[in-house]
Order: structure tokens, then sequence, then C-alpha cells
């Protein structure tokens, strides 16, 4: 059996706990509304994962107990062990589809912005993550037309970016907004802008920015209401702040990308995720409790036996040794290991916490050692 188990509570609390740093830096500097959006969302998804959770531990718990059977002797139907098994994977595909709504409704968060009839958005196309590699950075952003008329976007007025207060590594120091790889969340950046009157004909949006300064060229996307007027790798420098101009045509300015539709777009979402929580959670439920049910009398009296060991294994170092640290859910734990071939669980719980976890791992045969930190007093030197 693949060792998958205990990845599905890291997994969600992980996303839980990522949810609500992004949530906490967003609020510090949007408005209430903004705030109130953010604890709809969270709320939604804490909603849908916890019920996800907490039903597929129980169907996993199923299974775990089923193989124990069967290296009793037991007899299982393959009937139940296949239904069992497309019951986890089809609430793992259920989750999945909800979690792709919550990502893409998070991501519509992050890029809201706060006014404007026209949207400006600069976004890294290269293939990474947040780090020191593969970065774009940029300090002003206006858009000039020929009749003389210019719109300045203060850097503060962009989402989703991240804002430096003063950049000042190998330029002149100053405030910046960066976007990072594809697989960061600050990938991209948006921010609205008016102008009213809106000059007829084309315009040119002019950029003063800054390349990594490590090897190779960023590729960058740049677009005005969902027209792209610039694609590849940005022409900035490495060292020292530069400007470009890029031609805007005036059919970008026909779509207004709206600050007030993005926010139409996102309660429709936002919307739609709140739904679907509370069926989801019954439908995750009904599973669990189905498949609960069906296997009850296959395991009535179950008692874990120890794992087996030959004498040599110690000398022959066939060990397999697992380390956790804060265990919450202790039964899945310790059946999760089990299944995933361990044989020596070690781990930094507090003592007050062993008995909870050792009960559970006695059931299913599985010693533990419990590592601990011992503090010493700076010695007293004397002269």
């Amino acid at each position: 059996m693949a060792y998958r188990k205990p990845g599905k509570t890291t997994v969600i609390n992980i996303l839980i706990v990522g949810l609500v740093i992004a949530m906490g830096a967003k609020a510090a500097g949007a408005e209430a509304e903004d705030r109130a959006l953010h604890i709809r969302h969270a709320a939604a998804g804490k909603a849908i994962d916890l019920a996800y959770q907490n039903a597929g531990m129980r169907v996993d718990l199923v299974n775990f107990d089923l193989m124990e059977c069967i290296r009793q002797g037991r007899a299982v139907p393959d009937a139940l062990l296949r239904e069992t098994e497309a019951a986890d994977r089809d609430m793992r595909r259920q989750w999945l589809a909800l979690d792709l709504k919550q990502n893409a409704v998070a991501q519509q968060l992050r890029m809201l912005p706060p006014q404007g009839a026209h949207l400006v958005s600069v976004r890294s196309l290269e293939d990474g993550p947040a780090s020191e590699v593969g970065w774009f950075m940029f300090r002003s952003v206006k858009i000039e037309w020929p009749t003389g008329t210019s719109v300045g976007l203060p850097l503060e007025s962009f989402r989703s970016g991240v804002y430096h207060a003063k950049y000042s590594y190998l330029c002149e120091p100053s405030p910046s907004v960066s976007v990072y790889g594809l697989q960061s969340s600050q990938n991209r950046t948006v921010a609205g802008f008016d102008a009213d009157p809106l000059p007829d004909g084309d315009a040119t949006l002019v950029i003063s920015g800054l390349d990594c300064d490590k090897p190779g060229v960023v590729r960058i996307q740049i677009m005005v209401n969902g027209t792209e007027v610039f694609r590849g790798e940005n022409p900035y420098r490495k060292q020292g702040w530069s400007e470009h101009a890029f031609p805007v045509p005036a059919r970008a300015f026909v779509r207004k990308l709206t600050a007030k539709s993005a926010a139409e777009r996102l309660l429709a979402a936002l919307a739609e995720l709140e739904q679907q929580a509370a069926p989801f959670a019954a439908r995750m439920k009904e599973q669990a409790d189905r498949i609960e049910q069906e296997s009850a009398p296959l395991l009535k009296g179950l008692v874990y036996q120890a794992r087996p060991y030959r004498r040599d294994d110690w000398q022959r170092q066939f060990v397999r040794g697992m380390c956790f640290g804060n265990l919450v859910e202790y039964e899945h734990a310790a059946k999760s290991l089990r299944e995933a071939g361990a044989t020596l669980i070690y781990g930094y719980l507090p003592p007050a916490k062993y008995p909870a976890l050792a009960k559970e791992l006695d059931r299913v045969g599985l010693p533990y050692l419990g590592v601990g930190w011992v503090r010493h007093k700076r010695p007293v030197v004397t002269a």
C-alpha cells in the first residue's frame, strides 16, 4: 500500500495555515470590505477542508483495519475492499475539485484592485517559486497619450505582488513592487486606474524596472485590460533602474476590466463556493458512514497483532524508523505509520502527551522512542 495517508491531514493543515497567513498580510492594508471577503473565503474553505479531513480519516481507518483482518487470515470480500478504495478516491476527487475553486477565489481576492475603470497587470512567466532567483521588479508605472494626458499608478495600488518600502541592491534606493515565479502566489500583480475623459487613439505604457540580478533574463507578460502589450524576456538592466515604453493599442481600452466588474465576479465565485460547502460536508459524512456500517461486522473484536521481528533485524539494520512531531490524531497516525511499514517511531512529543500516543501505538504493535532536549546552563566563568 502506498504511503500517502498521513499526507492528507498534513496537506490540509498546511493549506489552512497558509491561507490564514496570507489573509493576515492582506487584511493589514485592505479596506473593511476586503477583510470581510477574506473571512468569508477562509470560513468556507475551512469547512470544506475539515469535512474532507474528518470523513477521509474515517475511511482510512476502515481500510487500515481491513488490511489487518487480511493479515490475520480473516475473510474480507473483495467487493468491500474495492468499495472502500473507490470511496477514498471519490472523496479526494470531490475535495480536489472544490480546492481548485478555493484557490481560484483566493487568486481573485489577491488580484482585486481597490478602484479604477481600467486594469494593468505585470506577470512573471518563469517556472519557479518565490525566491531570490527569477524575480522582476518595477518602481514606477504610467500611461501616456500623444495628447499629453498622463496617468500614474501608485505602487501602493498594486495587489498581490510584493511591496518593498526601499529596495537598494545594485540600484538607486526606491520603493518597488516585485513578482516571482509561476509557482508562487506572487507571480502577478495588478492595479486599477482611471482616465476621464479617456483620450482617443493608442497609448504608451512606461515602466521603470529592474531585472533579477541572477544569471538569465526573466520573462514577463504585461497586459492592459486583458490585452497583451508585451511578452518575452524583459529589456531591463540588472544593475540600476532603466525605463522602457510599451505601445498600447486603442482597442485595449474598448473592453474595460474594471475594479467593479472584478468585484462582481469575485462575489459570484465566493457565493458559489459557500453554497457548495454544506452539501459537500453532507456527502463526505454519508460516504464515511456507509463504509463504516458495511465493514463493522467484519471488524468486530479486531485486535491488532504486533509486527513480527526477526532476531537479526537490528544487526542487519532492517529497522525502518519514522519521526513525527506534533501529532494530534493519534489513532490515524499510528495506523498510517504501521501501514507504511514502520518498525520504530520516534518523536519530540512533550512527556504529558506520551500516554495518548503510546496507547494507540500499543494497539498496533509499534514501539515508540521519545526524544527529549536537555538544557544546560551556561558555565560561570570566573576570573
